[in-house]
């Protein structure tokens, strides 16, 4: 089941104990600039993106990474719902809260400047409910 989680949520939930860090502050593209994002699409670089293909499968570059989130953002542009990012909230030891599939979507969102983006939650059902409440604040 897919829930929204605005950026805002992300930020108050962000835990000090927090170690490994794809969740929470920064996000894994955070370092790929938006001046990055628009030069490829307005390059047109970014329409040539086949987002079906797993970008690991591609030379791992920064352009790379740039292209394929200027891909992701032509589309949420257009108004198309993109697949939910899938989240993992549990505990081992310390909290470890992060984004299993999903980074390039994330940083689409936020450089179209939305409020944050659909995911599918797993992990510890009280940390789940716990993520939950804190994101309903933000609504």
């Amino acid at each position: 089941m897919k829930f929204f989680v605005p950026f805002e949520a992300v930020k108050e939930y962000e835990k000090p104990t927090d170690h490994l860090s794809m969740m929470f502050g920064p996000f894994e593209y955070d370092h790929i600039t938006d001046e990055d994002i628009q030069l490829e699409i307005d390059n047109g670089n970014a329409k040539s993106v086949k987002l079906a293909t797993p970008w690991d499968q591609e030379p791992i570059t920064k352009t790379i990474h740039a292209r394929r989130i200027a891909a992701l953002v032509l589309l949420i542009e257009k108004g198309m719902e993109l697949d939910p990012v899938e989240m993992e909230l549990s505990e081992y030891n310390k909290n470890t809260n992060f984004v299993t599939d999903g980074h390039h979507r994330i940083r689409a969102y936020k450089f179209a400047k939305k409020n944050g983006f659909w995911a599918s939650l797993g992990g510890f059902e009280t940390l789940i409910k716990e993520f939950k409440t804190v994101c309903r604040k933000h609504y």
